[in-house]
């Protein structure tokens, strides 16, 4: 077994921080039958890890992602998991201009916009609860779920940026995809520490995380058919998608959906992260 146990399960990759304290930037972990260096000083990793001019190439791990192609069906390889090639190449090329600072200066209006409605309903919940506290003398005042709130920005940036749809999470209203995704986001952070998460059907959240799933993907396949009926504006992601050309040939819907995917979920992955 060597170092599964150690690897396997949330606190794996803080197992992983701490050896790195203890034995240095270059240590081994036995995992199985398998040999795996760890190398987590940076400017050795430059070296090793070039990408142009002389010395040994590395491709880019996917390793970790792997996991999250479970998560759509069907599994298919996205900018995230696939490998160094045309592929990877057309998907990068066609989403960078989205990230440019002129297009990101477009965005900025509306942050500040969801951020503002936020915190005036995070000011509405402190004098509520502050009327309560006066009104009586058990209470100890009221809560605000801070990291919801992230999520529901997150949901609501990255629907215009993605899709050039209004998601509504800043307004609070109930929202099916909203309910879903969370479940979702949960699942492949599961699934990045254990691969085999899905399998352990004996546990209440994994079947509620495996039918979120299925929902999730059946309202995925219709975003992606009002995509290819009715592309969104210019300046989103999805748009810059459908210009994308692999050997001459666009995306096909199902590949479509899984870059979506990828990058709504790595939208969360660096904001607001699961819960």
């Amino acid at each position: 077994m060597g170092h599964v146990t150690d690897m396997a399960g949330a606190r794996g990759v803080w197992n992983v921080a701490a050896m790195a304290e203890k034995y240095g930037p270059l240590f081994k972990l036995q995992l199985m039958g398998s040999v795996l260096v760890v190398l987590s000083d940076p400017q050795t990793i430059s070296r090793v890890a070039r990408k142009t001019g002389p010395g040994p190439y590395m491709s880019k791990p996917n390793e970790v992602y792997k996991p999250l192609e479970k998560a759509l069906t069907p599994s298919l390889p996205s900018i995230l998991t696939a490998a160094d090639g045309p592929y990877w190449k057309a998907v990068r090329q066609a989403a960078a201009p989205c990230f440019s600072i002129s297009n990101l200066k477009n965005v900025m209006p509306l942050v500040l916009q969801l951020t503002k409605r936020v915190a005036d309903r995070m000011q509405a919940a402190a004098a509520a609860a502050a009327t309560d506290a006066n009104n009586s003398s058990s209470a100890v005042g009221g809560l605000f779920d801070v990291s919801d709130a992230a999520k529901r920005i997150t949901s609501d940036v990255m629907g215009h940026m993605l899709l050039g749809e209004d998601l509504q999470g800043t307004l609070w209203r109930p929202s099916e995809y909203l309910d879903l995704f969370y479940p979702v986001l949960r699942a492949q952070g599961e699934l990045i520490n254990n691969p085999l998460h899905l399998w352990q059907v004996w546990r209440p959240d994994v079947r509620l995380q495996k039918r979120c799933l299925a929902k999730h993907n059946a309202i995925m396949d219709g975003k992606m058919d009002r995509l290819m009926a009715h592309p969104p504006p210019d300046y989103t992601i999805a748009a810059h998608l459908l210009q994308a050309r692999v050997n001459g040939q666009p995306l096909n819907c199902n590949q479509l959906k899984t870059e979506v995917a990828a990058f709504m979920a790595a939208g969360f992955e660096t904001t607001s992260r699961y819960p």
